[in-house]
Order: C-alpha cells, then structure tokens, then sequence
C-alpha cells in the first residue's frame, strides 16, 4: 500500500513540474503570436507593406466594402482572403536562438518586408453600441524576412519589440513569406470586366483592316439592343439574331486574364505578332465607365521546333491590353465568345 502510494505522489510531483515547465512557455508564445496576430471579433480595412527596395503597396476596403489595390484597382479576392485568414492565425513557434538573433533583426531590418494592419474603429464609443466619428486604427506593424531552415516557418519581429521569432500557420506546411509580397502586379485581380447583361452599355470592336467585321451594339431598352456597321449604319431587325445578342451580352459577365507581365507596357514582349492589336473595344456600363480591349497575337516559335514539342509556348494564348496598361497573356476560349465580327449577329437567309 505504502509503494503504490509512493507511486502515486512521484506522478503527482512529476506531472506538477512538468505543468510549470510547459505551461509558462505555452503563456509566453500566446503573448508572442499576439504581436503578429489580428483579433478576430476585429475588421481589418487597411493593409500596407513596404520592401527595403522601395515596393510599397496598399491594400484597402473602399466605400463599396470592395477590396482595392493602390490606386482604386480591384484586387484578387482569393489573395485578399488567404492574407486575412493568415493575419488571425499565425503563431509564434519559438523565439530566434540567441546566437542568431542580432544577425536575424539586421536581415529583418535591412531586407524585409514592413506589414502595417489597420482594423475599423471609432474615435467615440459611447454605451448602447453608439459609435461616432469612424476611423482606421494600426493595431500591427512587423517585419517579415526568409523562411526559417527546413522550411517549416518564417522569421518574423514586431516593430515594436527587439527579438524576431519563427512564425507558422498551424497545419501548414511551409513558410508564408509569399504572403506579405509588396509586388502591385500579384495582387491585381485578374478580371477584367465581370458586367451583368443589364450593365451593359454598349460595346463597339474595331477589326483594323477590317471595316467590315466592325460593329457597335447600343444598349437602347432593359434588353433591347442596337446593332450598327462601321459607318453608323443600323443593321435592320429582321436581319439580327436575338439569340446571339443575348450569347454576346451574357459573356461580358466574367472575362479574366491569365497573367500581367510587369513593366510590358514600356518593353513589349518580344513575340509579338504585330505592334498593332488585331482587334480593339471599347465597353461601356451603365454606371459610366469605360473599358479599352487591346488584342494582340503571338509569333510562333523563331527556332523551327513543332508547337507540339515548345510546352513553353501556348498557341491558345495571346496578349492582350486592358485601358493601354501592361501587357496580360490571356486565353483564347475566354474571349473567344466576345470575339465576334458583325456577320455572326446577323441571320443567315438561304438562297
């Protein structure tokens, strides 16, 4: 009886000085995730990174609740939901050891990455949930470096704080350095018009060389459209197919790109076909904006090797320009449905 008893209390001893070791250190952690961590009952609206080689980008809710890179461009709503999900999991694993830590804080320092969160508030709060004179208030600022050895984190240090620290997402595997890129281009939406057939305005595509293949459709009733030649001519009724108006009007609802080339605009891809789009439209919406296509095609491999053996080079892309900006590859099958010249409207009587 004595021994089990005996036993007993070594477990009991045991397992007490096991608590007091692991749960401080659980204590400490917490309170480190927390200077990398975003509450969650809290609403992020803002969120800035900036690069030591000058990128600086912003993130940011507009008075639409749409989220909007730099100058009013909409971003990638699945980039946008990653980072916000990263923000209010990450966790601290462990600090960085001694003997690396000033070397790690000067890499922070010198070549990492400043992430400012901002989160909706108010300058008054009153009881009964009155909140008066809204505001953005900074509740993160942290540097963001490499990935750890092994891959498995991220050195991370709150701006606020002298020690960096091996941050993770639990359950991830790898570091999440890729998610606090300051570059613009990665977190463009690549939509580019997402109109719903009652937004459409009017659309008129010019064929350079090809006056007659060019159009332009006018919105004039909920859905009744207008469709004119290159000369302003109205194409008479009984000769216009409904149906393929409304096939046409339908596929302006969801047209995206591929991806944007940075810094095409001033130096173009070499394999253009042509400095001259094939086919230019301009689209306009009923909120009165106005979009300018610009579609260009590829050159063919310079080195005689078969398409079939060039998995570098994809025959069902082109390039195209969205308002004069950088270059984008895009997919024909995307576009192929607004692609359309002025005789696929129009009914095909037979002889």
């Amino acid at each position: 009886m004595r021994k089990v008893w005996q036993i007993g209390m070594a477990g009991f001893i045991f397992m007490a000085v096991l608590l007091m070791i692991v749960l401080p250190g659980c204590s400490e952690r917490r309170a480190a995730s927390a200077l990398f961590r975003v509450d969650r009952t809290m609403e992020v609206v803002r969120v800035t990174m900036e690069s030591h080689d000058g990128e600086y980008l912003v993130l940011f809710q507009d008075d639409h609740n749409r989220w909007m890179v730099n100058d009013h461009i909409p971003a990638n709503m699945r980039l946008v939901r990653d980072l916000l999900s990263t923000l209010t999991r990450m966790e601290v694993r462990r600090p960085v050891s001694l003997e690396k830590r000033d070397i790690i804080a000067k890499q922070l320092h010198d070549e990492g990455v400043r992430v400012e969160v901002f989160v909706a508030s108010y300058w008054i709060r009153l009881p009964g949930d009155i909140n008066l004179l809204p505001r953005q208030r900074s509740v993160l600022s942290f540097m963001v470096g490499y990935e750890t050895e092994g891959g498995q984190g991220t050195f991370m240090k709150s701006s606020s704080e002298s020690t960096p620290y091996e941050v993770h997402l639990p359950g991830v595997e790898g570091g999440i350095s890729s998610v606090f890129s300051p570059l613009e281009h990665l977190w463009r939406s690549p939509v580019v018009l997402a109109l719903p057939p009652g937004m459409l305005q009017s659309v008129t595509t010019r064929f350079p060389g090809k006056d007659g293949d060019s159009f332009t459709l006018q919105k004039r009733g909920d859905s009744d459209f207008l469709l004119t030649d290159y000369f302003g001519s109205p194409v008479p009724r009984e000769n216009v197919d409904s149906m393929r108006i409304r096939r046409y009007v339908w596929a302006f609802d969801h047209l995206y790109y591929q991806r944007l080339i940075p810094g095409s605009a001033a130096h173009p891809p070499e394999d253009l076909y042509a400095d001259d789009p094939f086919i230019e439209m301009a689209v306009a919406d009923t909120e009165g904006s106005d979009t300018f296509l610009s579609f260009y095609k590829r050159l063919p491999p310079a080195d005689g090797t078969l398409l079939s053996d060039r998995r570098d080079y994809d025959p069902n892309r082109f390039y195209l320009r969205v308002n004069g900006g950088d270059y984008a590859l895009a997919q024909y099958h995307v576009f192929q449905p607004v692609m359309r010249g002025l005789s696929w409207f129009c009914i095909k009587h037979q002889e």
